[in-house]
């Protein structure tokens, strides 16, 4: 049965899967028709224009589509049309009369062209279009030069992009600057003059204007004046810029400018990829500008690189200068998505790789909407899609750079097989936990002949914030299986939002997807801790600001935090409201390093709620040192607190006179909540104040504080009020100020000032818990100002508070504060290990203290040749130390034969009670003939031996049990076979006692006599097909259990002979009526034939029936029979 049911488990998942590796294979077999396609091309991206001028963007779209739809967004917003000034041709071009730049109206921005049609929608351009108004600048304004010297002027143009800006040098005359002296020469705005005379003084004067706009001419004019002299003898380069950027398509001019020297000669050379070095020949683009500066007329991307202009003379060595040629080209695609068709849940990979200078960046978009990764990172060159029906549409991978920016649209499509299952519906999510759902649904709806192979749950993550702008995040789907109308799928994140959708498959392929269902999993406590930033106040507060932490980390919606600080062994806890995101932090130590940690709890909980004020871990703690405390001078301050109402209260004080003071400050907060602190900044001629918002009934302690211009602390008063009506009883205040001092691992000294209240107090009431332990706080009573706490457990974190009494009244709890005991001696490690290695050589193995008690530093192993047990001192051990880090050792080289050992831990407290003393035979070959180094000793009948030995005997009796179960089992089967062949032979003999003289049907009849048997009943089969029957003799002499003939039987012909005539075969025996109430058999016979109709009608059966049914009137077994039968006869 065992096997059976491992069997059938098998099977029935690898139908699971084969069905689905079916249905994929079939989808990739599908060929599906495509709707048509739309081509996109690379455009500008960047345009300037004139203000006020006319505009005219194209969208740049071809498509064999009749129908198209054209959208222009400006920023993302759509432009609403028509307008008086802005139309859209019928090609989709959007036409901007007057092109405006005003504070109020700006058509300055990033245009986009979205074009839609019956299958999506896709965006033809994108162009960032804005206003500019070039200016010119010019240098040198001023030159002097000595003749024979090389002269440079520059004209540079702002907002030149597309370099679209022509230039023209002038004379103050209005003549042009004749180039056809060989020694001038312009280009690009660069007028350079060789070879320098006197009669090259004077002005010169450029003109800008830019080409496709109104003529508006823009100069500068420079002044040149050139003194008699003669250039210096060795020859040097004029400053130029050593890095040249163009376009592609563009000139590009590397000015090498040589002045002075003798014998002067220029070469160029440049540097392959391959690092080494080429001259520089004239083929038509390249050529020497002037006399020295290389121009290259239409630059293509493979001219970038290294050039080197060397300049030779005959007054030393060479001058060399290096220039770097930068090519802009626009993005190409190497790899693009191709458009096709691919049926449900086919994954796919949409992959786009693009080439240009700079190297453009990849955006996807989907249906004209951006695509952002589930994580709201940049999305890469691929593009993953998961075969669902809503990721059908218009996929574009766009490419841009400074240059342009290009595009390539695909659209995909998947379709859904014929035949194929529908949705399945009412689909239910369940959250069970932070990372568990269980979904469950109503099965689908199936076409005919094709049943369930199995369903698929795709589920994916979503986004709680919408996509900023017009932009979707793209799902990463994740899909489970099985055959069952329910699943439970964990490993889910905390808090989030999931879309579920459920889907059928048959052989045909995938069905409908369902409606998906969104259900957010449960909240968790939160894994991480908030920025904690602290910033100085005073020498006795700091300020805490923490941030906000991120949902990944949250785990659910945050309901308030908890404020942790303090020194050395004593903390302080303040729980916060949700919205806050700051705290001052006050009545502190000067000069000392506090301990300053902040948890974001949510309804679950804090992270580490047993442990997670007290600082046994670096994990979220930050540590601050108070200032020093200033000196101060001695102040009269006298501060009055006055209650106006339940929530309000008055303060006041006297004329503050303090030497350097700059200001006064208020704070304002809960004694024992952790409600937002209230600050107040007031100018030094301020003598009172009104403070509102206070909660009824609580405590608030105020602080006033002097102040310098430093912000240190010139004089301190502090007072505390309750926020009490007219008609309020008050109630007695909680100490301030509680002092824990831990004195011994069990015991506690707590001490607290008395409250500053004029009340009579009887006694307090302390309060304090173990963290982690106690379910509820233990009281303690106390007459005075300090207490004894005792029966305390060590290494051990409490919480403590304090209460005042009256003797008809008391107060609320003081604010808590957090201290350790101090280390104890732990308990004895755990469950002492001692086997023997080999001889001479033991290994120990122990487990920590169940009660540590504190911080183990090492341990300490006693072990000893002598029986303890007999009198041997504790002296007499030896003994070693082991790190605390380890809880295994090895001891080697012992002499003895047997060892007893023994183990302690040791904290900062001391030494522990050691473990059991447990003892181990540590034989050496000195003690055992039969020994080697090796193997060790083994002593005859020894634990090794007599473990083999049992190893051995168990597989023998193992094999001798399964021997006879097979005999057993043998025998079984034989014997119930030899008697069921003895039962039927008796049945045989007493149905040919009824003197039916009927022939036994052929082989091929008994053939199929077992088949249709077996169909009923093994046994029966295996009956039937018995060659070793007992009246096997009986039967030939009276004739087979039916017989049948033409015309009845002839006298005097033996059976053999009525067989040859016979043509009736055995077709199927139906058992149950064999043993039928009434004893009614079927006699199950093909009547319609001739040769069969005579034998029929003398049984008393009708010639067109295929059924009789015989009455046992003598209750005489009839055992069914078969009369000649066909291949097309009826049973």
């Amino acid at each position: 049965m065992f096997i059976d049911l491992i069997i059938k488990m098998w099977y029935n998942n690898m139908l699971l899967f084969v069905g689905l590796i079916g249905v994929i294979a079939f989808s990739v077999e599908s060929v599906i028709t495509i709707p048509q396609n739309a081509a996109v091309h690379t455009t500008k991206n960047l345009l300037e224009v004139r203000k006020n001028s006319k505009v005219v963007l194209d969208c740049n779209v071809t498509s064999t589509s009749s129908v198209l739809e054209y959208t222009w967004k400006k920023d993302g917003q759509n432009i609403k049309l028509p307008q008086k000034r802005v139309s859209i041709s019928s090609n989709g071009s959007l036409i901007i009369e007057k092109f405006l730049s005003k504070r109020q109206r700006d058509d300055s921005g990033l245009y986009e062209c979205f074009v839609s049609n019956a299958n999506g929608e896709f965006i033809g351009a994108q162009i960032y279009t804005y206003v500019t108004k070039p200016s010119i600048t010019l240098t040198p304004r001023s030159l002097d030069a000595t003749a024979g010297s090389t002269v440079r002027f520059e004209c540079a143009v702002s907002h030149n992009h597309d370099q679209s800006a022509l230039f023209a040098w002038l004379h103050p005359d209005g003549t042009s600057v004749s180039t056809t002296d060989h020694r001038i020469s312009a280009l690009a705005g660069v007028l350079y003059l060789y070879n320098v005379t006197e009669g090259d003084t004077g002005s010169y004067i450029c003109q800008v204007f830019r080409s496709g706009q109104d003529i508006d001419i823009q100069q500068k004019t420079a002044t040149l004046l050139v003194q008699p002299g003669s250039p210096p003898t060795t020859p040097s380069l004029l400053p130029t810029p050593r890095t040249v950027t163009v376009a592609e398509g563009r000139p590009a001019l590397l000015e090498c400018l040589v002045t002075g020297g003798s014998g002067v000669s220029i070469k160029w050379m440049r540097t392959t990829t391959n690092g080494s070095t080429i001259m520089a020949k004239d083929d038509g683009r390249l050529k020497i500008s002037g006399s020295s500066s290389l121009l290259i007329s239409s630059t293509v991307k493979s001219d970038a690189g290294e050039y080197t202009c060397v300049v030779k003379h005959s007054r030393g060595l060479d001058v060399t200068r290096k220039y770097t040629l930068d090519i802009l080209t626009p993005p190409v695609f190497l790899e693009r998505p191709q458009v096709y068709t691919r049926i449900l849940v086919q994954r796919d990979r949409l992959k786009c790789v693009a080439t240009g200078n700079p190297k453009p960046s990849i955006t996807w978009y989907k249906n004209g909407y951006r695509l952002y990764p589930a994580n709201g990172d940049q999305l890469d060159d691929t593009v993953i899609l998961f075969g669902l029906r809503q990721d059908a549409a218009y996929y574009q991978c766009v490419a841009n750079n400074s240059v342009a920016v290009a595009f390539s649209t695909t659209w995909i499509d998947f379709k859904q097989q014929p035949n194929t299952p529908g949705p399945a519906s009412d689909v239910h999510v369940e959250p069970l936990s932070s990372t568990e759902v269980q979904v469950s649904w109503s099965p689908a709806i199936l076409p005919e002949r094709f049943p369930l192979r199995a369903y698929t749950i795709d589920y994916s993550k979503v986004h709680d914030k919408a996509c900023p702008g017009h932009c979707r995040y793209l799902s990463e789907y994740k899909r489970e299986a099985t055959q069952n109308t329910h699943i439970r799928i964990g490993g889910l994140h905390p808090f989030t939002r999931y879309s579920f959708a459920v889907q059928a498959y048959n052989a045909n392929g995938a069905g409908a997807l369902s409606q998906p269902v969104v259900v957010r999993t449960l909240e968790a406590v939160p894994s991480g801790f908030p920025d904690v930033q602290i910033s100085h106040d005073s020498s006795t507060s700091f300020r805490v600001t923490w941030s906000e932490l991120p949902p990944s980390e949250a785990h659910g919606l945050i309901t308030n935090y908890k404020l942790c600080y303090g020194i050395n062994q004593v903390m302080s806890v303040k729980i916060l409201s949700a919205d806050s995101r700051k705290y001052l932090v006050t009545g502190l130590l000067p000069d000392s390093v506090y301990q300053v940690r902040v948890l974001a709890g949510n309804s679950v909980g804090f992270p580490d709620a047993e442990d997670n004020c007290f600082p046994e871990t670096d994990a979220g703690w930050m540590r601050y040192h108070t200032a020093k405390t200033p000196l101060t001078e001695t102040s009269d301050t006298v501060l009055h607190v006055e209650s106006v109402n339940a929530s309000a209260l008055q303060l006041s004080w006297s004329p503050v006179n303090v030497s350097g003071m700059s200001h006064f400050r208020v704070v304002v907060q809960q004694m024992i909540h952790g409600a937002p602190v209230m600050e107040f900044i007031l100018p030094v001629h301020t003598l009172s104040l009104i403070v509102t918002d206070l909660v009824p009934r609580k405590f608030y302690q105020i602080e006033f504080d002097v102040r310098n211009a430093d912000n240190d602390v010139m004089d301190h008063v502090t007072e505390w009020h309750q926020a009490l009506g007219p008609d309020d009883l008050p109630e007695p205040p909680p100490p301030f100020v509680l002092t824990p001092t831990p004195l011994s691992a069990i015991q506690i000294k707590l001490t607290w000032d008395k409250p500053p209240t004029h009340m009579n107090i009887s006694h307090y009431t302390v309060s304090y818990e173990r963290q982690g332990g106690d379910k509820l706080p233990r009281l303690v009573q106390a007459e005075f100002t300090h207490t004894l706490l005792t029966d305390l457990q060590p290494f051990t974190w409490y919480m403590l508070c304090v209460r005042t009494h009256t003797s008809d009244r008391y107060g609320p709890y003081s604010k808590p504060v957090i201290v350790q005991t101090k280390e104890g001696k732990p308990s004895p490690p755990q469950i002492l290990v001692a086997e023997n290695v080999s001889p001479g050589k033991v290994k120990l193995e122990w487990g920590p203290p169940r009660h540590q008690n504190g911080i183990i530093t090492y341990y300490i192993i006693y072990f000893t040749p002598g029986n303890p047990l007999k009198g041997v001192p504790d002296d007499s051990w030896s003994s070693f130390h082991q790190n605390a880090t380890t809880t295994s050792v090895v001891l080697e080289d012992l002499t003895g034969r047997l060892y007893f050992f023994k183990l302690g831990a040791c904290t900062n407290a001391g030494e522990g009670l050691p473990t059991q003393i447990v003892s181990v035979d540590v034989r050496t070959c000195d003690s055992c003939p039969d020994c080697t180094t090796e193997t060790g000793c083994k002593v005859k009948g020894g634990p090794e031996e007599d473990g083999e030995f049992k190893q051995r005997l168990g597989i023998l009796i193992g094999c001798g049990v399964g021997v006879m179960c097979i005999v057993v089992c043998v025998t079984f089967l034989v014997y119930k076979h030899k008697n069921l062949s003895r039962m039927y032979a008796e049945r045989a003999a007493a149905l040919s006692a009824q003197k039916q003289t009927i022939q036994q049907p052929p082989d091929a009849g008994v053939a199929r006599y077992m088949h249709d048997a077996q169909a009923y009943s093994p046994m029966l089969s295996r009956m039937i097909a018995n060659k070793d029957v007992e009246n096997e003799a009986e039967d030939n002499d009276s004739g087979a259990l039916l017989s049948c003939s033409s015309n009845g039987s002839e006298p005097g012909k033996t059976a053999s002979t009525n067989v040859e005539s016979c043509e009736s075969k055995l077709d199927c025996l139906d058992c149950e009526h064999l043993s039928s109430p009434g004893n009614r058999h079927v006699f199950l016979v093909d009547a319609t034939t001739s040769k069969n109709r005579d034998s029929v009608s003398s049984l008393g059966c009708s010639a067109h029936s295929d059924v009789c049914f015989y009455p046992n009137t003598e209750n005489v077994n009839i055992v069914a029979g078969m009369a000649n039968s066909r291949p097309d006869s009826q049973t």
